[in-house]
């Protein structure tokens, strides 16, 4: 019974404070520094408690335990994280889930632009001439090209078939010509974008994004006194021809020796 009669004047006392202006700021100076959940048998079991719900704070303000009732008091106030391990909730999902659409849809929509761009095909001159060199000659340019081996460089007879087809159709390879290597130099690896050394001559295929975009053909009769240089920060000038390098592992340097080695060979 004096029990009972303690934790009624416990809480008709509390009632009354909770009316003062300055209740709040009392009780926040009385409060000792919060305990860890693990602390207690007392204050672990406040994990059940449901820190929304002001009157279930209250029945702890019941017990004879003053440290408790302020531990209590002092964490429904601070309204902790959902004990859920920090999930996300679904009303914070249904704000994110635009973004996750929108973001999606953008990257769908490049990479179908740039595949359209990839396949655009140009169509070659009707006064392009092509005129083969000799089989000693095609020898002396194998051996050349050997000597550069690369990742991006692909050499007769081991040029993947899919990338042989598609760098002749974007290249727009004559039907004679016979194509002895090709540099990749497509962001998707697939060959539309390219560089080209055929029996007649060296064809260059740009992506869109180059500053010389589209389809170029420089013939043996050109490339063998023509100059090869650095042109931009991802390009480089065959005899006037741009070549662009952007997405080629190949560094510049080792493409503008590459090159020079066939002149060489074709000199002789």
């Amino acid at each position: 019974m004096n029990r009972r009669r303690v934790n009624v004047k416990h809480l008709e006392m509390l009632h009354r404070l909770s009316k003062e202006p300055y209740a709040t700021e009392l009780r926040h100076r009385r409060t000792p520094p919060r305990l860890p959940l693990h602390s207690g048998n007392q204050v672990s079991s406040l994990r059940r408690i449901d820190w929304s719900d002001q009157s279930a704070v209250a029945i702890l303000l019941c017990s004879p335990n003053r440290n408790t009732a302020f531990v209590a008091r002092g964490l429904a106030q601070k309204r902790l994280p959902p004990a859920n391990g920090g999930i996300t909730s679904p009303e914070h999902m249904k704000t994110k889930t635009p973004r996750i659409f929108a973001t999606a849809t953008v990257l769908v929509w490049t990479v179908l632009l740039w595949g359209c761009a990839s396949s655009h095909v140009d169509q070659a001159p009707q006064n392009e001439s092509h005129e083969n060199i000799s089989p000693e000659q095609k020898e002396a340019v194998l051996k050349a090209l050997r000597l550069h081996a690369s990742r991006d460089l692909y050499i007769i007879p081991n040029i993947p078939p899919n990338k042989l087809a598609n760098a002749r159709q974007s290249c727009a390879v004559a039907a004679d010509d016979e194509v002895l290597a090709l540099v990749d130099t497509s962001a998707m690896r697939s060959a539309k974008s390219c560089l080209v050394v055929a029996t007649s001559g060296i064809y260059v295929k740009n992506d869109l994004i180059a500053d010389s975009p589209g389809r170029s053909f420089l013939p043996y009769s050109g490339f063998v006194d023509g100059g090869i240089k650095r042109s931009q920060r991802n390009e480089v000038s065959i005899g006037g021809v741009i070549f662009n390098m952007a997405w080629c592992s190949i560094s510049k340097d080792e493409m503008i020796q590459m090159l020079s080695d066939v002149q060489v060979r074709l000199r002789r």
